[in-house]
């Protein structure tokens, strides 16, 4: 078992925070860990990652947080445009004495992104210099959703055929994406990014392109103010699991 470092702003004990920090401000450029992230090609190992950096904390006899083994779930993570090797994962406690969300900053193996070790957990992401974490506050509908939807998807269609199918080899999870779903895009900004949430339809069954019958929610993180990360172009930052039509629209109603 690797061991655990805990810096030096952990000497005294913590428990974690009772919510993700939140504010509407968008006055500086996001840092290092630009946007978070929750990809179904990377979930699997993520959550392997996550489960085994846990591990390694619950079994340091100094670790400074009541949350039991097996109590908590990732939620998303980010990645260091710095340091590559290096991750954030966001997690939520559901041990009733230490609720809330955590921070583990590890160290992953830079060509398999396995576990090396934990360097740093944390109950803000303020700490990391992520100052935002909220929810959608405003949205966009009718033809300016469609519009933005469209140009949005333009950009991130080829981020999306990585997403991959598990159950059939090389097969896209979202085949021949579209925009024409539900007309509304949900807005927000922080950490300097612009982030978008909105529908897609995947033509899931029919790969003749011609009967779409599965539908997806995706979110995209977009530096369209001060054009540092990812060279100012959009980023699949989520995507959800596709459903088939009806079940999505009964899920999101």
């Amino acid at each position: 078992m690797n061991s655990i470092y805990v810096g030096c702003a952990l000497v005294v004990a913590i428990s974690l925070a009772s919510s993700d920090d939140t504010n509407t401000e968008n006055e500086t450029p996001s840092n290092e860990w630009g946007n978070y992230f929750w990809l179904p090609n990377m979930t699997e190992v993520m959550h392997k990652n996550f489960a085994e950096a846990f591990r390694a904390y619950f079994n340091d006899p100094d670790k400074t947080t009541g949350c039991e083994d097996g109590g908590a779930n990732l939620e998303r993570w980010y990645r260091s445009s710095e340091k590559p090797s290096q991750f954030i994962f966001s997690f939520h406690c559901g041990t009733p004495e230490a609720g809330g969300y955590g921070y583990f900053k590890v160290e992953l193996e830079k060509e398999s992104k396995t576990f090396e070790k934990v360097l740093d957990i944390q109950t803000s992401l303020s700490v990391f210099g992520i100052d935002d974490t909220g929810d959608y506050e405003s949205q966009v509908n009718d033809e300016d959703a469609q519009s933005l939807q469209s140009e949005l998807l333009e950009k991130v269609e080829d981020q999306l055929a990585y997403q991959k199918n598990k159950w059939i080899t090389n097969r896209e999870l979202c085949p021949q994406p579209e925009s024409q779903t539900l007309f509304s895009v949900e807005t927000k900004m922080e950490n300097g990014l612009y982030y978008y949430r909105f529908a897609i339809s995947c033509n899931v069954s029919d790969t003749t392109g011609l009967a779409p019958d599965y539908m997806t929610n995706i979110e995209v993180a977009w530096d369209k103010e001060f054009g540092q990360l990812n060279g100012g172009e959009p980023i699949l930052a989520v995507m959800e699991d596709p459903l088939k039509n009806t079940y999505f629209i009964q899920n999101n109603q």
